[in-house]
């Protein structure tokens, strides 16, 4: 029973992620009433789901699902899909910046020597 309500809490955040996500585009009452339903019903669920598993257990889960679902939700819904895959293109952006970091590191130690 309590991963059932674990896995509630879950659904119910993406729903409020959502709802989050439609509200900060247009303010309106319905958006407004996903983003706060979808939250509050997530607590809710996450607080019964304590009396059937361990805390820690259950709200590592509940977290661990929740950002990984709003990542993969906003990848879906809301990121315009480019040229490469978003998580690529962080990658790429990083292995430059560290390729040149390192590059500039070693310049400093050989004139060093």
């Amino acid at each position: 029973m309590g991963w059932l309500f674990v896995t509630l809490a879950a659904v119910s955040e993406l729903v409020g992620v959502l709802g989050l996500n439609l509200f900060s585009r247009k303010r309106n009452i319905w958006h407004g009433l996903i983003y706060a339903g979808g939250l509050g019903l997530s607590f809710a669920f996450i607080y019964a789901s304590f009396q059937y598993l361990p805390t820690s257990v259950a709200y590592a889960v509940w977290t661990g699902i929740g950002t990984a679902g709003a990542v993969i939700l906003n990848m879906l819904f809301f990121w315009r899909i480019q040229k490469c895959f978003p998580p690529c293109q962080f990658t790429r952006h990083y292995c430059r910046c560290y390729r040149f970091k390192s590059h500039i590191i070693e310049r400093l130690f050989r004139k060093s020597q």
